[in-house]
């Protein structure tokens, strides 16, 4: 009877021990390829692929994750005096700027910084500081700027300038200068008249260049013309071209009018012939000349050549009105060869 049962125990056995090595392969290879519920459930894992090759291009995976770790957060450690503990407490994060957001901030601070000088009263400027005037008055030159409060920051030199050139014909020599928190130096020279060209509704005043400017105060004791007509005004030479400069347009409209410079000569010359006090004439026909004591105007031209052959011929003339008892209004020796009078104006 126990022979019998022995092999019966012995094939049994076999079966069981067939069945544990199965199953211990099984969970071999469960270890090794394979992943638990726990893993399938994470999302940080990693699958691999294998590339998809198209024909003539090298084959690059259609979908490769990676692990991803978390971005752990930086912590500070403060050991505790005595008791060897230590206290850990999450540390500021570091916040790294770009170029670009420094310029940015750059740029919005220096905005609100030039908003800040130009709104401030501090750099306004109150009264500018002008020398070198004697006719003309510090009100003068405020009345045409108009600087009073205007912010240092937005004054320009250059344009004060060229204001005051043309409003004001009589200053030459012309500096601006401004200077921080609100100062603005003005200094100029006013031209010295010498002439007072006078027209039937206007009166003009011009210095030893010609340059004609508004009369301001006194006239002194200056030499007078009385203009029959127009002025006798310098020519302006501009070269006619099929296009015409807007800014040499500009530079000679602000440039000051002058007299012609043949009048302005001839007049001087010819105050030295008559006596003093005595007004001269101007006529754009018949040129310059003086009014003498009887109230006749007597034209010599535009120029003082010839001059004493000139007062010969006048003399002569006006001794045989004399003789003759007339009384001419206008005598003219501008031309010697040619001289004539009139008895009526």
């Amino acid at each position: 009877m126990s022979r019998t049962e022995k092999p019966a125990n012995t094939r049994a056995e076999h079966i069981r021990q067939r069945r544990e090595h199965k199953s211990s392969a099984r969970q071999k290879n469960v270890r090794r390829g394979g992943r638990s519920k726990a893993q399938s459930q994470s999302k940080y894992y990693e699958v691999n692929v294998p590339p998809v090759v198209v024909r003539g291009n090298v084959g690059t995976p259609m979908l490769q994750r990676t692990v991803t770790r978390k971005r752990q957060r930086r912590q500070v450690t403060i050991p505790l005096r005595g008791s060897g503990a230590e206290v850990v407490i999450p540390g500021l994060p570091v916040i790294q700027l770009s170029a670009k957001w420094i310029s940015g901030a750059l740029a919005i601070l220096f905005s609100f910084l030039l908003l800040f000088m130009i709104s401030s009263s501090t750099f306004q400027v109150s009264q500018p500081e002008i020398q070198g005037l004697h006719r003309l008055t510090a009100s003068d030159i405020e009345a045409v700027l108009h600087l009073n409060g205007e912010s240092i920051f937005t004054v320009n030199p250059e344009e004060i300038q060229q204001h005051l050139e043309t409003s004001f014909p009589e200053l030459k020599n012309i500096r601006v200068e401004i200077g921080l928190p609100a100062s603005v130096s003005i200094l100029a020279e006013e031209r010295q008249p010498v002439i007072a060209w006078r027209t039937d509704d206007q009166t003009y005043w011009s210095d030893e260049e010609g340059v004609l400017f508004q009369p301001k105060g006194d006239e002194q004791e200056l030499l007078t013309i009385n203009i029959d007509g127009e002025m006798p005004f310098e020519a302006i030479e501009a070269s006619l071209t099929a296009e015409i400069d807007e800014l040499a347009i500009q530079a000679l409209a602000a440039r000051p009018r002058k007299v012609d410079a043949a009048a302005l000569s001839t007049a001087q010359e010819l105050a030295k012939e008559v006596e003093a006090g005595t007004s001269l004439a101007y006529s754009q026909e018949n040129g310059l000349g003086w009014v003498n004591a009887s109230g006749c105007k007597v034209y010599v031209g535009m120029d003082t050549l010839n001059m004493d052959e000139k007062m010969s011929v006048y003399q002569a003339i006006s001794q045989e009105l004399d003789d003759r008892n007339l009384t001419p209004k206008v005598i003219s020796v501008a031309n010697v060869n040619a001289p004539f009078y009139r008895l009526e104006p």
